[in-house]
């Protein structure tokens, strides 16, 4: 017999008491308590699988629509690139024969999309091709104050320039 059990002999009441018997019989054991751990974090893993998937879903979105602008974009500049040729084709007539209409045509033609070609793959590779207005203002500032002053120049920091 345990020690606190109640025992009829000494004059207890035979039963437990009744907040004994209302208390819960599925303890807390670590295997529950792993158990809750690990459907928590299944749980947690796909939610976060769902988040991944739908953010891939509406980048894709993004992308596709982006792409189908861009296509429409290109076949509208195509043709503005046939007319405004085609124009300079027809304004030159009364100056140049057809063939060297048509040449002036393929020249311009070449050059612009050579470099467009180049600017792309530059882009490409990393390197740097097109500078904004102010890092051409910077640099040619600070190329200029590295130079050595011209003899005029250090005429007028004298003041002997005669400006007559």
């Amino acid at each position: 017999m345990r020690v606190n059990e109640p025992n009829p002999s000494n004059g207890q009441n035979a039963e437990w008491p009744s907040d004994v018997h209302d208390a819960p019989t599925t303890g807390h054991s670590l295997t529950t308590a792993l158990e809750h751990l690990f459907d928590a974090t299944q749980r947690i893993i796909t939610k976060r699988i769902d988040l991944a998937l739908l953010e891939i879903s509406d980048a894709l979105t993004r992308v596709f629509r982006g792409t189908a602008l861009i296509g429409l974009g290109i076949a509208i500049v195509c043709c503005s690139w046939w007319g405004l040729m085609a124009f300079i084709v027809f304004t030159l007539e009364d100056v140049f024969t057809l063939p060297v209409r048509l040449a002036i045509v393929v020249v311009i033609s070449a050059v612009s999309g050579g470099t467009l070609v180049v600017i792309g793959v530059q882009e490409v590779r990393g390197k740097r091709v097109l500078l904004s207005l102010t890092e051409v203002a910077i640099s040619s500032d600070a190329a200029t104050s590295n130079r050595a002053p011209t003899p005029l120049a250090r005429q007028e920091e004298e003041g002997d320039v005669d400006r007559g």
